[in-house]
């Protein structure tokens, strides 16, 4: 009778450990899952509008696909004249934007995109200064020198994040142990922001 109540403790004992590793299991890969999608699709769109600025260029949103476990928005890219250029896919994390190869499954750098020296040459000097909002949050700027400023990021609790970015033409980026900010200057004043920490504070910003 004892030997049959240890049997039976031993087996819930077990059934229990599975149970709390296959949902600890499942838990870890609903937190990994989640900071995937950090820039929403209007704010890819901004991102490769503002990289296609200049060439003549128009963009039209194709769908979204899982790309060596990362998500893109894929766009189908015309010319001027309506012929045909290469897929472009924007990271649904980062925001990077990549030439997409859809017979190899795979993406490529920008650099490989048929217009790159147009858009890299339509990017212009950016002020980057002032205060921009979104649904309680508030992003400041600083400028500190030619190639970078300080920034203030203030959530809807009063909680800020200050640090110092690196700017190049209309993009700038700021990186420390947890966080990665990638800031995006776009059409009409709209700062666009993305970032893959704890912050939360990932859309596209308009200036008070």
């Amino acid at each position: 009778m004892i030997m049959n109540r240890r049997r039976t403790a031993l087996f819930i004992g077990i059934s229990l450990g599975v149970v709390l590793i296959l949902g600890g299991l499942a838990l870890f890969k609903a937190i990994g899952n989640g900071g995937q999608d950090a820039l929403k699709r209007p704010d890819a769109d901004i991102l490769l509008g503002e990289a296609l600025e200049g060439t003549g260029c128009k963009a039209d949103f194709e769908g979204k696909k899982g790309i060596d476990s990362e998500n893109y928005y894929i766009y189908t890219v015309k010319d001027s004249e309506g012929g045909n250029l290469s897929r472009l896919a924007v990271n649904a994390a980062s925001g990077d934007i990549s030439v997409y190869d859809p017979e190899a499954e795979a993406v490529e750098d920008f650099s490989q995109f048929e217009r790159y020296d147009q858009s890299a040459a339509s990017a212009g000097r950016v002020d980057w200064d002032g205060t921009y909002e979104q649904n309680g949050m508030t992003v400041s700027l600083l400028p500190s020198d030619e190639s970078s400023f300080e920034f203030t990021i203030r959530g809807k609790d009063g909680a800020e994040f200050i640090g110092v970015a690196r700017s190049e033409g209309s993009e700038a980026e700021y990186q420390d142990e947890e966080e990665t900010i990638r800031f995006v200057m776009g059409e009409e004043g709209a700062l666009v922001l993305t970032e893959t920490g704890s912050l939360h504070a990932s859309g596209t910003y308009q200036k008070k």
